[in-house]
């Protein structure tokens, strides 16, 4: 079985993957687990870049004893004109 790692303990994020994942079949009976990770940014991003950043750390701390890892994150981006 294959074994999806979420770089996250939040179910919000866990259950958007499974809802992503049941689209492809070749995913729809994959194991999604959460799973702890340590972060380089703060608990809420501030820039585009941290909050990139933040993903690409979530992911990368999530790829162990699975196929494949996903890192969402979220944070404050402001925009002026």
């Amino acid at each position: 079985m294959m074994i999806i790692n979420i770089g996250s303990l939040n179910k919000v994020k866990i259950q958007a993957v499974r809802e992503a994942i049941k689209r492809y079949d070749f995913w729809r009976e994959a194991e999604v687990k959460g799973v702890d990770v340590n972060l380089g940014v703060s608990r809420q991003p501030k820039t585009l870049e941290e909050t990139i950043s933040g993903a690409k750390d979530r992911a990368y701390n999530a790829f162990f004893d699975c196929e494949c890892a996903v890192g969402l994150e979220s944070g404050i981006n402001f925009i002026l004109f």
